[in-house]
């Protein structure tokens, strides 16, 4: 009877241990999550220097490629993983299990990298976007164009040159 308490009472531990790591792995995701969404809003990125911008765009850029390349070569590794599987399980009994196993993994590493690579490919363009829009917003422009006046003293409105300087 002890040894069967004994027994039980180590397999209650030992999911309660696999529960806390798995929930401070999921806890340790969060925090560095929202930290990072912290740096790329968009009140924080115009706040930043120029200098800033351009390694946060680097960095940015980097993440979209990956994203990129991930997304494309997943799909690619799931279907031939998928043709390498299905010809080599015969019907007839005959079965290759080293090449099955194989394809069975590359299937496994497709879909877990298309998996990833998609939501890296979205946030990569979303962050680039946003950067280069605020870049563009801080760069130095200068602009003459058309614009109206209005003279309240004659009430009227007379044409006129706009000037405008953006830093």
């Amino acid at each position: 009877m002890k040894k069967l308490l004994k027994r039980g009472t180590s397999k209650i531990t030992g999911s309660l241990t696999k529960k806390n790591i798995f929930l401070f792995l999921l806890l340790l995701l969060i925090v560095s999550t929202s930290f990072s969404q912290n740096i790329y809003s968009k009140k924080f990125l115009e706040q930043s220097s120029m200098e800033e911008l351009n390694a946060y765009l680097k960095v940015s850029g980097k993440k979209k490629q990956t994203g990129t390349i991930m997304s494309v070569a997943g799909p690619v590794t799931l279907l031939a993983g998928g043709i390498i599987f299905n010809e080599h399980w015969n019907k007839n009994g005959d079965v290759s299990y080293t090449k099955t196993d194989i394809g069975g993994w590359m299937i496994v590493a497709g879909f877990v990298s298309t998996i990833v690579g998609v939501p890296m490919l979205i946030t990569g363009s979303s962050r680039v976007k946003r950067i280069t829009g605020i870049m563009n917003a801080k760069s130095v422009s200068f602009e003459i164009g058309p614009c109206s006046f209005c003279n309240s003293l004659a009430q009227n409105s007379q044409a006129g040159i706009a000037f405008s300087l953006k830093f």
